[in-house]
């Protein structure tokens, strides 16, 4: 079902009219209220006790976050990365989230870049 509760912004079609989404071009994307340090679950959270990029210890102490994750399971440097650059941004906008959250600061926010610079991860 499509649906939208924006007045403003909704087309209100006729009633009868045929709408067709092609699921194969369409995505969804749904933030976490919070971004990482929110994400609850994790099915086996990594415990060691600095934060460990792509074989790189930033010195970062692995902090425990909401649940059952900790800070470096919102790395995911184990995951497949199209490119070295694209991993680096991802690990420098969850290292911002966490500063502003308050689990790290500045300077481990540093660390944590630096590390995921020098890793070998997307190359």
């Amino acid at each position: 079902m499509i649906f939208s509760t924006d007045h403003e912004f909704t087309l209100h079609p006729e009633p009868g009219t045929v709408l067709t989404v092609d699921l194969a071009r369409t995505s969804v994307e749904l933030p976490v209220v919070g971004g990482p340090p929110a994400m609850p679950i994790c099915a086996e959270p990594d415990v060691r006790p600095t934060v460990v990029v792509g074989g790189i210890d930033s010195g970062v102490p692995n902090r425990s976050l909401t649940g059952t994750c900790t800070v470096n399971d919102h790395i995911l440097d184990t995951e497949d990365w199209p490119d070295h650059g694209q991993f680096v941004r991802h690990v420098t906008e969850v290292a911002g989230q966490l500063v502003t959250a308050n689990v790290i600061d500045a300077r481990e926010r540093s660390a944590l870049v630096s590390a995921a610079a020098r890793s070998k991860v997307g190359t």
